[in-house]
């Protein structure tokens, strides 16, 4: 799990790249004061569900990139794209 700063002046913020295969799974963490933000950790392949759920709960705020498929419409728009449409809209 990343190294959560236990005395931090900041805020603290996760990004977490979910993947199908745990062993892709990546998240980075940063602290942000006023002078700007310092990674504080970055990862991929190390986490368990039960790590990430104490991650998201250790940190002020998170986000989370989850691959859920996308819209037919918008996979036929690829396709015809590809396929040098002209009337795609």
């Amino acid at each position: 799990m990343p190294r959560i700063v236990a005395q931090r002046s900041g805020v603290l913020t996760a990004g977490i790249d979910l993947s199908a295969d745990p062993k892709k799974t990546g998240v980075a963490t940063l602290e942000w004061t006023d002078d700007g933000a310092t990674v504080t950790g970055i990862e991929v392949g190390r986490h368990t569900d039960a790590d990430l759920a104490d991650l998201i709960e250790a940190v002020d705020k998170a986000g989370i990139d989850c691959p859920l498929g996308w819209p037919i419409a918008f996979v036929d728009y690829l396709i015809a794209h590809r396929a040098g449409g002209q009337d795609l809209i």
